[in-house]
């Protein structure tokens, strides 16, 4: 189950890393804006916004390898009770080695991602606003070229008073993000905590877990 795990992350990261090569993501922060886009021909609103919050991903997987890891390490045994309900079903290691886990985790994670997708589609500006010519401006004078599609605007002033909605949404995204990165910190020092205290594992497999404990921390850096 765990190589399925690693197998499974670890493909999401090379998609993640294809993508952005092909599509060169620019971003342009000015007083009260900030401008996303694709340097992409055939580039687009959707296709921009769901570059930026395919990243999340990354977040959830993270969780999901840390509590797997500190499950394994803490060796959890646990009560039949626990065993017959479905809330306490990440506390058994078996239940990742299921279908339904792997099915439930990528509902949940599309179904996030979509609810992300819909509301930026919705608040944030992409054609005719000052804020974006400005953000073309800028464009040319520090990258060159010329692309006029494919904007995703953050406009924090518009007529001299704050896009309340726009700057509610940057305040979710932050929040979302520091909620996330809070998890992730939580269970790695949860789980080097028991590598640590654990006295029945032998050096050798100390040794291991802790190599698979970095691994997943700078994994968890470069998705930052």
């Amino acid at each position: 189950s765990y190589a399925n795990l690693l197998t499974l992350f670890a493909s999401y990261d090379v998609i993640l890393i294809v993508l952005n090569y092909m599509l060169i993501p620019r971003a342009i922060a000015l007083p009260y804006v900030l401008a996303v886009v694709l340097e992409v021909q055939y580039g687009s609103k959707l296709l921009t916004c769901f570059h930026s919050i395919s990243f999340l991903v990354s977040y959830a997987s993270l969780i999901t390898h840390f509590l797997y890891r500190f499950w394994i390490v803490a060796k959890f045994r646990q009560p039949a009770l626990f065993v017959s309900k479905s809330c306490f079903r990440p506390f058994n290691i078996a239940w990742f080695s299921t279908v339904k886990f792997y099915a439930g985790w990528l509902l949940c994670v599309i179904c996030f991602c979509a609810f992300l997708l819909f509301i930026t589609m919705k608040i944030t500006s992409s054609e005719g606003i000052i804020a974006q010519q400005t953000a073309f401006t800028v464009y040319q004078h520090k990258f060159g070229g010329e692309i006029r599609r494919g904007w995703v605007i953050f406009d924090y002033i518009v007529e001299s008073r704050p896009n309340i909605s726009v700057i509610f949404l940057t305040l979710f995204y932050m929040i979302t993000r520091g909620i996330k990165f809070s998890q992730v910190s939580t269970m790695a020092y949860f789980t080097y905590r028991r590598i640590a205290t654990a006295f029945a594992l032998s050096a050798q497999s100390r040794s291991a877990q802790l190599r698979l404990l970095v691994t997943a921390c700078v994994q968890g850096i470069v998705s930052s």
